[in-house]
């Protein structure tokens, strides 16, 4: 949240010039409003960022949109050649007739989405069933500091994996 009030100022610096003081209470001033517009019922929390989240999106939606009307220099909407993820996986499987492939990463890639808002919906928006707390059994706990454990590594050190990944990819699309 300080970070985002600290950017908040800094960019604020773009509409008119602001003193480091000025931006410590800039900052400081909307860590405060937003703890009192947070201080509310949860179901009232829910519908703020909803309408917040409508915002955003709408926002990117008027940015990309502006960009595309004023663009002063040819965009590519679609990768060529090896320019990105997509032709290595994407387009690659298109090239082969994998097209069964493609839809089912697409059908996969909607369930996802599908289910990650469900969670989402139901851990920000919705109120809780009931408040008792959740007994993890010993084995769960252990599978999911593992897997924990796990997802860590292979972000602090991804390059095996991605020399596999791309091992795979190459035999798949050779």
């Amino acid at each position: 949240m300080a970070s985002a009030a600290i950017g908040f100022a800094q960019y604020l610096s773009y509409f008119g010039e602001l003193s480091f003081w000025q931006e410590k209470m800039v900052s400081g001033g909307l860590v405060i409003l937003v703890f009192i517009l947070l201080y509310r019922r949860i179901e009232t929390i829910g519908k703020m960022s909803v309408v917040m989240g409508s915002i955003v999106i709408l926002t990117i939606i008027w940015i990309i949109v502006s960009g595309l009307m004023h663009q002063q220099h040819p965009i590519k909407l679609w990768p060529a050649g090896h320019e990105s993820f997509f032709s290595y996986v994407f387009w690659a499987a298109i090239e082969r007739g994998m097209y069964g492939l493609v839809l089912l990463g697409a059908i996969l890639t909607v369930v996802a989405l599908y289910y990650y808002l469900l969670v989402a919906r139901r851990m920000y928006i919705e109120a809780p069933v009931n408040n008792t707390p959740v007994r993890v059994p010993a084995l769960l706990s252990i599978g999911i500091g593992l897997c924990a454990f796990a997802v860590i590594a292979i972000g602090l050190y991804p390059g095996p994996w991605v020399a596999m990944a791309l091992r795979v990819a190459a035999t798949l699309f050779a």
